[in-house]
């Protein structure tokens, strides 16, 4: 049997230590040698729950002290393109939170290494592999649902997720940090899905975005997009300014209905209800969803051992830099169309 592959976290926040450190457990076919994060705090917690690991306060010294095949970027969104260009050009793999980059500039740089057949770069798209999204998408593909024909999506929540301890704490609302508001926490999870769901690459965006709960912070907190697609359309809508913790989805069909609601999806056809599913997690139970990174582990490490899966990570996540970019250029008149293409270049946005 071949040893299993070596790799480092970078950051080790609440999403790494609830979610991540979970997952990784139970790959037989890697191992966490090491973790870096400039918090103390957040390097004694690594020490506690990986007692064989090391802890390093730099990326400088975890390249020069260890020898690796991977890298999994957990860190504030700001960091994510610089590192993952980095690593990639030291010849290690990438597993890196979303999103994968909030520049076009360093998604070329990247997508050039990954085509050069040196590395894996794989976005962390979780949601993908919440089970009522996964039983959506089966259903989707049946022949009797037909074309889908419209998505409506819609994320509710009362405040932003907020890492573990530090001065970190509530690091969403900070525009250096975070990269953006909602768009960027949301958003980007909303685009790969109803692209997704779609089976089309979007055309354009209309958008309202709003600060209705935190002014102060220049960041939306409260974003309607509607996204227009060859043959379909997407209405989504995300706020942190809600009084509740929901996720609804609307899926519209040639030949039928489905309705997801938290934990239950339901298929309708002419008024009739024809199939029920049940889910015994609700999709708003927690942030981090340790069961749902597993199955990016496992995206991971097919794209690792097979060279021609790369792309297509790479595709999708162009599209939601793509829709980001031109949700955040479109802003500024409140509700304008704004067409986007592969060859917007844009700087970094703020909400």
């Amino acid at each position: 049997m071949k040893a299993p592959l070596r790799g480092a976290i970078i950051g080790f926040g609440k999403v790494a230590q609830q979610a991540h450190v979970t997952a990784w457990r139970e790959a037989t076919w890697a191992t966490i040698v090491a973790v870096v994060d400039p918090l103390a705090a957040h390097r004694a917690r690594a020490a506690a729950v990986l007692p064989r690991i090391r802890c390093y306060e730099q990326v400088e010294t975890l390249f020069a002290r260890e020898t690796l095949d991977f890298v999994d970027i957990a860190t504030p969104p700001h960091l994510h393109g610089k590192l993952a260009i980095e690593c990639a050009s030291m010849g290690f793999h990438v597993l890196c939170e979303k999103p994968l980059t909030l520049l076009t500039e360093e998604l070329d740089a990247i997508e050039e290494i990954v085509m050069a057949g040196r590395v894996a770069v794989v976005p962390v798209h979780n949601w993908r592999h919440a089970p009522p999204l996964r039983q959506a998408l089966r259903v989707v593909r049946r022949t009797a649902f037909g074309k889908v024909q419209m998505v409506d999506w819609q994320v509710l929540r009362n405040e932003p997720a907020r890492d573990a301890g530090g001065p970190e704490r509530g690091w969403r609302l900070n525009p250096t940090l975070a990269g953006g508001g909602i768009v960027v926490d949301h958003g980007w999870h909303a685009f790969y899905l109803v692209r997704g769901l779609i089976g089309e690459e979007p055309q354009a965006v209309t958008a309202i975005l709003q600060g209705r709960q935190f002014p102060a912070t220049q960041l939306e907190d409260t974003a309607h997009c509607l996204i227009r697609f060859p043959n379909a359309t997407a209405s989504v809508f995300l706020t942190w300014a809600a009084k509740e913790r929901r996720v609804r989805g609307t899926i519209v069909g040639q030949g039928g209905t489905l309705v997801l609601d938290e934990d239950h999806l339901t298929l309708y056809r002419q008024g009739k209800t024809l199939e029920r599913w049940h889910f015994p997690e609700p999709l708003s139970a927690g942030s981090q969803h340790p069961a749902w990174f597993a199955g990016t582990l496992s995206e991971f490490h097919t794209a690792i051992q097979h060279p021609g899966a790369r792309a297509a990570h790479l595709r999708e996540a162009r599209a939601c830099l793509s829709l980001l970019t031109a949700t955040y250029r479109g802003q500024r008149s409140k509700f304008t169309n704004v067409v986007f293409s592969r060859g917007i270049r844009g700087s970094r946005y703020r909400g």
